[in-house]
């Protein structure tokens, strides 16, 4: 399972999901899950780039991959890195998270803090 530590990727996250006309997911039904994650054992999340680090010299297109991710470009001020940390098997999160609806956040002054988002809600793909 992937999981970010960007929350602005998460946010811009619930936007594409909302305009992919694969998904066709409403704000309804696509959440937010923020997860304490500082009562979990060491290594349970690995950073993604750890890993395609360690395994690039096996698949070429790892190195592609890496260099997407942290090479600067031309007009763009910042990395494709979004803080991406994978988890295998199943995480014991209850107790330690807060879920909620994508319609919540947006509700509760998501446009107010970052006028920008409400020009993502009509995102057309």
């Amino acid at each position: 399972m992937s999981w970010t530590s960007s929350l602005l990727f998460a946010l811009v996250y619930i936007f594409y999901l909302q305009a992919s006309t694969g998904c066709r997911s409403t704000f309804d039904n696509i959440h937010l899950c923020v997860v304490d994650t500082s009562s979990f054992p060491e290594a349970v999340l690995l950073r993604d780039m750890d890993l395609i680090r360690a395994y690039r010299s096996f698949d070429s297109s790892l190195w592609n991959l890496k260099g997407l991710r942290c090479k600067k470009r031309n007009g763009f001020s910042g990395y494709y890195y979004f803080g991406e940390y994978l988890s295998q098997g199943a995480l014991k999160i209850e107790g330690k998270c807060q879920i909620v609806p994508a319609r919540d956040i947006i509700l509760r002054g998501l446009y107010d803090i970052r006028p920008e988002f409400a020009k993502f809600e009509n995102w057309v793909m």
